[in-house]
């Protein structure tokens, strides 16, 4: 537990410049927060806990401002920073050492129901055809 709890930690120190300390981190970064949070809402939802599992999610989207399903499959190292509002739905599945671009973007090409599409993935993705 204790291994875990330190790679993530030294996870966000690797990749945010500011962070001073691990102290910082664990009572500062909300990223840091909705990590732990999600990893125990996903032990719950993995052993078929599923109301227990949301409620874990949704206090910690109250306190944090990020929310991540605790059905979403995320491996180690997982860092958002300034994570305000976001959002990473059930069906993410993403591997090791993720950095800000947590959801996967969905355009009006690869979505499968309207509300899919967002603005800002929409944008992003006019940005990077160009």
């Amino acid at each position: 537990m204790f291994d875990r709890l330190k790679e993530e930690i030294n996870s966000i120190k690797a990749r945010d410049p500011a962070v001073r300390s691990a102290l910082e981190v664990i009572f500062l970064y909300p990223s840091f927060k909705a990590v732990r949070s999600y990893r125990r809402a996903h032990w719950f939802y993995e052993h078929g806990h599923f109301f227990i599992a949301r409620w874990i999610s949704q206090s910690c989207r109250n306190r944090t401002g990020i929310e991540i399903h605790p059905g979403a499959k995320i491996g180690k190292g997982l860092f958002i920073d300034h994570g305000a509002g976001v959002v990473i739905g059930a069906t993410t599945v993403r591997s090791t050492r993720m950095s800000h671009s947590a959801a996967p973007a969905r355009t009006p090409e690869n979505a499968t129901r309207p509300w899919e599409t967002t603005c800002w993935s929409a944008r992003a993705q006019e940005f990077w055809d160009r």
